[in-house]
């Protein structure tokens, strides 16, 4: 099992990009040699646990040519403070409403 820190250090990694990329070409090349390309393959490849886990899907979402493929995906600290500020703008919404409604 890979460790969180792990796999959040492989999730916001400034490369991710490229590494997903690298990854893709990797099972490409594989695939095309051995009829498969597994996590064996990938680790000999030099990819680490974390990014297997991490970059994997997107890889063979950018084999299938899907459009998604290296969208950037926030983290969920990063998704809970916007969920928390969305919430407070709301609430500061109400509130003025409020105000208004009063005089």
């Amino acid at each position: 099992m890979v460790s969180p820190s792990a796999l959040s250090a492989a999730r916001t990694a400034p490369d991710r990009r490229e590494r997903i990329r690298l990854m893709a070409e990797t099972m490409r090349e594989r695939a095309a040699t051995d009829g498969a390309c597994d996590r064996n393959a990938l680790r000999a490849e030099g990819f680490t646990e974390a990014e297997i886990v991490s970059y994997a899907d997107d890889a063979r979402a950018l084999l299938s040519d899907r459009q998604h493929a290296l969208r950037v995906r926030l983290s969920p600290g990063k998704r809970e403070g916007l969920a928390l500020v969305k919430l407070a703008r709301r609430i500061r919404r109400c509130q003025q409403s409020k105000e208004v409604a009063r005089g």
